[in-house]
């Protein structure tokens, strides 16, 4: 057997999608041709770097890095996160996860320059990834905010109309010291109205000379309804950050249980969730190439979230 490696191209679309149905039969969750597209071809942020491993003519394993981009206010990052992998049944236990994630790593170390790639493994593969050079970078601290509704499971049909038809033509991203999501009116197109699948919500209210546009994901947790939040937007800029009244006048709105949310400041009624929160593991792709700390980021939910 000699497994060859090559770029994932258009043409081998139906093939990934097939792969990934072969591996994830049983527990479901295997991407479309659409969802494909919009993930790793749409997004503005670059079209993602994606390496084959074929038998032959057969396709037995693919990795996917998804591009993201960064600014603070000095300077714009363009990196990467890890993400779709696959590898056909038969063919496991031979180390072809390892050579693909690795033969990607270097062919990007040529042209990302003082770049890096991060992601939110699972136990399982952690341990895959930090033999292959990443590192724990840390995990950001959520917050669950709890409230009171009488009808904590009424559907939020109407939000998801209103973030369908929501107009991002004026948004743009506040700047900030830490580095942060460059998002405009293209980002919140693709994010949240052109995703096919999941349903997110946007709901507005005014605080004080503010105006707010939140969008949100209502999840069911068993017996409970969380509203996750996952961008704020503050006078048409992009923000990471509510305060203890916004949170108030934001569970108002919202059919639920409580509110999570990413944030670095304590919130009165909140407390922290952080041994749930998602671990992120950071590698450069050079060894000699600046080394960024998890503080010099400021993540939301959404950016974080498993699609």
């Amino acid at each position: 057997m000699k497994i060859t490696y090559t770029r994932g191209e258009d043409k081998h679309l139906k093939a990934i999608v097939a792969l990934f149905e072969l591996c994830l039969f049983k527990q479901g969750g295997s991407p479309s041709v659409e969802f494909w597209k919009w993930k790793h071809h749409e997004n503005p942020a670059g079209v993602s770097p994606i390496i084959l491993a074929w038998d032959c003519d057969r396709l037995i394993g693919i990795r996917a890095f998804m591009r993201y981009s960064f600014m603070n206010n000095h300077k714009e990052l363009s990196c990467y996160r890890a993400v779709d992998t696959a590898i056909h049944p038969a063919y496991r236990g031979r180390g072809i996860f390892t050579k693909l994630t690795m033969q990607l790593v270097q062919q990007l170390a040529e042209t990302a320059t003082n770049n890096f790639i991060f992601n939110t493994p699972n136990e399982k593969s952690k341990s895959g990834y930090l033999k292959m050079g990443w590192e724990v970078w840390g995990k950001p601290t959520v917050f669950l905010w709890p409230y009171l509704n009488f009808n904590p499971f009424l559907n939020n049909d109407n939000d998801i109309k209103a973030l369908a038809t929501f107009n991002f033509e004026t948004i743009s991203t506040k700047k900030t010291d830490q580095f942060v999501i460059y998002k405009d009116k293209s980002y919140f197109k693709w994010r949240y109205q052109d995703i096919p699948i999941k349903k997110y919500g946007l709901t507005q209210f005014n605080n004080g000379n503010q105006h707010l546009v939140v969008i949100y994901h209502k999840i069911r947790r068993g017996l409970f309804a969380e509203n996750r939040i996952c961008d704020i937007i503050k006078n048409n800029e992009a923000v990471n950050s509510l305060t203890n009244k916004e949170c108030r006048l934001l569970s108002r709105k919202l059919k639920g249980h409580f509110i999570t949310y990413i944030s670095s400041a304590k919130l009165g009624a909140g407390f922290s969730i952080q041994k749930w929160a998602p671990e992120i593991t950071y590698r450069n792709f050079q060894s000699n190439a600046k080394k960024y700390k998890m503080d010099e980021f400021n993540f939301n939910l959404a950016e974080l979230e498993l699609f």
